[in-house]
């Protein structure tokens, strides 16, 4: 019976999964049917309405085949804004904020801040976000997808692209990609309500994740944590829950269905194994442990990973040779390090440092922008820097 029920749930997980994926699926769709054309580059020149033709060089409001480069403070209200054929680049400092619905065909490269309506994008070739994303619901399609600033949202779907957050995501509901696609955590995923894990996803050593509710439907895919996950629930239905070292935390229901194995830490704050809370009819590895590493069900976001940010400093910026890195806050605390390409590949990485100010030698390092993420336990921060 135990079992049956925990199939009827999972169903029933599957099929607002399925609901979700098929609604990118026409999205995405719609924007590839488009196929624009090559068209102006578009650059704001003084704040405005999105539709005001005065605002934009050349003159005129911007098309669907357009580049658009935003360098002011931009509102764009009851508008369906749908571009363009090559780049959508909000600069650092401009912003473009309104209930609008936003339909990209474009790659987007956000410095600024976006806060809109709707936030649907599918058909560019690399999508960056270093700013702020603010939307009721955000929808990302078929291509590579690189957060590491901030992505907020009611609704936050991630389709069939490859997705490597650096920064923080906070949502109400998030869904993680499906294989082949991979989510790479190397920051921090908050989720009021509940997440869905459909695919291979990987939560680096200094990654964190909080949710509401854990799905992890994975179709014979790993979920591999080598940092830490908290949930108020996890049901695990399909695939296995791996790690290195790593701390799963639960505070009330855990239900496993299929596999969890490596050294990794599961910790229950309700055991007892009944129902429906605790109950194991998959299979866990003698290489488990369960409750053994410092507690962490009790330990909420708002605790230790929203505390105000380290203050960092970096120069010479850009840099070539060597450069240096300032922390302000950490009374006195040793901290971790990991610097990462926009790619997600983690380049460099240090433990227990005690210094406020650090050296990074970036001779060998390829041109281009990179970021450092720095925790401690006073806090943590990001900061991005270019190599030339």
């Amino acid at each position: 019976m135990h079992r049956e029920h925990s199939l009827a749930l999972h169903e029933n997980q599957t099929s607002d999964i399925m609901k979700a994926l098929n609604y990118i699926f026409a999205l995405v769709l719609t924007l590839v049917l488009a196929q624009p054309t090559l068209g102006a580059i578009k650059t704001t020149i003084a704040d405005g309405s999105w539709d005001d033709p005065a605002i934009w060089s050349p003159t005129g409001a911007p098309l669907l085949e357009d580049t658009i480069i935003i360098d002011n403070e931009i509102t764009c209200f009851n508008l369906w804004v749908e571009f363009g054929a090559n780049l959508f680049w909000v600069k650092s400092g401009s912003s473009v904020t309104g209930d609008s619905i936003f339909a990209l065909h474009a790659s987007f490269l956000i410095d600024g801040t976006v806060d809109v309506e709707t936030f649907a994008a599918g058909d560019g070739t690399n999508d960056v976000n270093n700013g702020n994303i603010i939307a009721e619901r955000f929808i990302h399609g078929n291509v590579h997808f690189t957060n590491t600033g901030t992505l907020s949202g009611d609704s936050v779907v991630i389709g069939d692209a490859n997705f490597v957050n650096m920064g923080t995501v906070e949502a109400n509901f998030l869904v993680c990609p499906p294989s082949p696609s991979v989510t790479s955590n190397h920051g921090i995923i908050a989720v009021m309500d509940t997440m869905h894990i459909v695919g291979k996803f990987t939560n680096h050593s200094t990654a964190f994740v909080s949710v509401g509710s854990l799905s992890t439907a994975l179709d014979g895919d790993t979920l591999f944590n080598d940092g830490e996950i908290t949930a108020i629930s996890w049901n695990h239905y399909l695939g296995t829950a791996a790690g290195t070292g790593g701390k799963y935390c639960v505070e009330l229901c855990f239900n496993n269905l299929d596999a969890i194995t490596g050294t990794v830490d599961v910790c229950d704050d309700t055991p007892g194994g009944t129902w429906p809370c605790d109950i194991n009819m998959g299979t866990i590895a003698s290489t488990v442990t369960l409750c053994t590493a410092s507690p962490c069900a009790s330990v909420g976001v708002e605790d230790e990973y929203f505390t105000t940010p380290l203050e960092l400093s970096v120069f010479p910026n850009p840099m070539s040779g060597s450069g240096k890195i300032r922390i302000t806050g950490l009374n006195g605390q040793t901290f971790h390090y990991s610097i990462y390409d926009l790619s997600g590949q983690l380049v460099d990485q240090q433990s227990n440092v005690a210094n406020n100010e650090f050296e990074i030698n970036v001779a060998n390092y390829q041109s281009g922008m990179y970021w450092c993420s720095v925790r401690s336990v006073k806090g943590n921060s990001q900061i991005k820097f270019i190599v030339h």
